[in-house]
């Protein structure tokens, strides 16, 4: 592409979309929007070095925005398509104010970080699905590393693995010491972190800045994990789940509890990690001891197997009350969050807990 094609695009304010998957295909001036295509790579020649734009700070904005991807300018939103290969710089800048920005593809072996975002104010917001960071070599910084404002960022379906030759610091950190950051969403995303990734925090939010009452994260798959040094989250909180459970006594002192319509949620807080998961738990009877006569118990459910799934729910019956956790907003055992309130039961005369 030469500067005056970009200067005849720049001029051309009502286009919309260029697509440039099957460059053959265009045999007038004016591009035409073809959906059904797969995305070629396309080098496109800039102005100076590719490194440049990664290494140098934004500076004003200049007449022909297709010249610095990095001005200080607002962008009304930004592509970025698979695949980002870019190896030994620090790859992928946004700075300024970008009002949306998404992205999809692949990052992988770069060194220093994958992603870095800088923002003084508010306005930016980001959604990442679909991409594989990988292999990223870091002693300072994770793979995605959010400075400064950011008033929404929801990253699903990705990836951040790393092994034991390309060793980092982390996914996702949130540093808001500069200005606000809000309205985080991480939601199914796969984690790997060998032996050598130590220490290794995978998702962390800090600041005076940061709405904590607005972060949300949960189904991440932990591929390879909890190894020494290793922590899953710092500064989250867990998206809700909702309860769709039934408790009930089937004979006496046999508890349990079923689904209620197609329902079998059941939030659970994992003792290792703190963590909030969704465990689907229906039609599970346990044998308690017999009580004290004519008393309320509080009934609470929790796991009894290891961290990883498959979980293993088990029952309990306890006169200790039950408040509310801040970390998910669910009812649980006072002084113990792992264990989830899930109803009363009264006993008879003689103690037993009967239908």
């Amino acid at each position: 592409m030469v500067r005056g094609a970009r200067r005849n695009l720049a001029l051309q304010s009502d286009i919309e979309l260029i697509d440039l998957s099957r460059r053959h295909l265009l045999h007038r001036t004016l591009t035409e929007h073809r959906p059904n295509v797969g995305v070629e790579q396309l080098l496109v020649a800039l102005q100076r070095a590719l490194t440049d734009l990664f290494l140098l700070p934004p500076w004003r904005a200049k007449p022909d925005p297709l010249i610095d991807p990095l001005c200080d300018r607002d962008l009304a939103g930004i592509d970025m398509l698979p695949c980002i290969d870019l190896p030994d710089v620090l790859p992928a800048k946004w700075a300024g104010r970008a009002t949306f920005a998404r992205m999809s593809g692949a990052i992988s072996t770069n060194n220093n970080v994958d992603l870095y975002v800088q923002g003084n104010d508010t306005s930016m917001q980001i959604t990442i699905d679909g991409v594989d960071f990988e292999n990223l070599k870091s002693s300072v910084l994770p793979h995605i590393y959010v400075d400064g404002g950011l008033r929404g960022f929801v990253m699903q379906n990705s990836e951040c693995l790393n092994n034991d030759t390309y060793v980092a610091q982390g996914c996702i950190w949130f540093n808001s010491a500069a200005a606000p950051i809000g309205n985080v969403k991480i939601d199914k995303v796969e984690v790997r972190a060998t032996t050598n990734n130590n220490s290794y925090t995978a998702f962390k939010a800090t600041g005076a800045n940061t709405l904590t009452d607005t972060f949300r994260i949960g189904d991440i798959y932990w591929q390879t994990f909890d190894l020494s040094g290793q922590t899953r989250f710092s500064g989250f909180n867990f998206q809700q789940i909702v309860g769709q459970l039934r408790l009930f006594v089937s004979s006496t002192n046999v508890i349990g509890i079923t689904s209620v319509g197609y329902g079998q949620s059941l939030p659970i807080k994992l003792a290792a990690t703190g963590e909030w998961v969704n465990v689907q738990a229906t039609n599970i009877t346990q044998s308690v001891a017999a009580g004290t006569p004519s008393t309320t118990y509080n009934i609470y459910a929790y796991n009894s197997a290891a961290t990883n799934a498959p979980y293993t729910i088990a029952l309990e019956a306890s006169a200790t009350a039950f408040t509310i956790d801040a970390s998910g907003g669910y009812n649980v055992k006072t002084g113990d969050a792992t264990r989830t309130f899930v109803g009363t039961i009264t006993t008879d005369g003689s103690g037993n807990f009967t239908p």
